[in-house]
């Protein structure tokens, strides 16, 4: 693993539109090989990145709290999809990114009151569109009220929509979709081990 961490000098702070170039040319530069060969890509804080996009376009007033275009979402929400997808067609095998989460109201037209659910931490309309754009979106959960000393918090992933989750998907045939598991170990073989018996199992064959 070749880590590439964000640094910033709070005496100079870095412009939004910096902040947005920097991590896009890096982002090219990895995937185009120029820091060694890559067969994964891994970008952690996808909601950091969304928020420096719109305090950009907003010309600041999203990061100090100010009212705004509300039209600047759309302006926000394609060049925010404008790099997910130019990543998503890059040659690499493994494009993995992580968002925190947030509540969704169901009905947005609703101003308070109404039902809600997990989606991705993002502003607007792309809560729920970035869904789409992933073939597997995964919903970490973390049980700190079942930890023993000196071990591991326990942790699992979710697979599919339940509960008050419903940011987590997969693309997939329906009979794959009915075969997996809600949760399972959190881990990238148990994902594996899961899509691969799953696909076994919609097609009739044992295994």
């Amino acid at each position: 693993m070749k880590p590439f961490v964000w640094q910033d000098d709070p005496a100079s702070k870095t412009s939004s539109a910096d902040v947005v170039n920097q991590t896009e040319t890096l982002t090219w530069e990895i995937l185009g090989g120029k820091h060694g060969p890559v067969s994964s890509f891994a970008g952690d804080g996808l909601h950091k990145y969304y928020a420096a996009i719109l305090n950009w376009v907003t010309g600041g007033a999203s990061g100090k709290g100010e009212e705004f275009e509300p039209r600047l979402y759309a302006r926000a929400h394609e060049h925010f999809t404008y790099y997910l997808q130019r990543v998503m067609a890059s040659p690499v095998e493994n494009v993995v990114f992580t968002c925190w989460d947030g509540k969704e109201a169901d009905n947005p037209d609703l101003k308070s009151g109404g039902p809600s659910h997990i989606f991705p931490d993002l502003p607007g309309k792309m809560a729920k569109r970035i869904m789409g754009e992933f073939s597997v979106v995964i919903y970490s959960i973390a049980d700190f009220a079942a930890r023993q000393p000196n071990k591991p918090v326990p942790c699992r992933w979710q697979l599919l929509p339940e509960g008050k989750v419903w940011g987590a998907a997969v693309k997939a045939p329906t009979q794959v979709v009915l075969n997996l598991p809600i949760y399972i170990p959190q881990s990238y073989q148990a994902l594996k081990e899961a899509l691969e018996a799953a696909y076994v199992k919609a097609q009739g064959v044992k295994k």
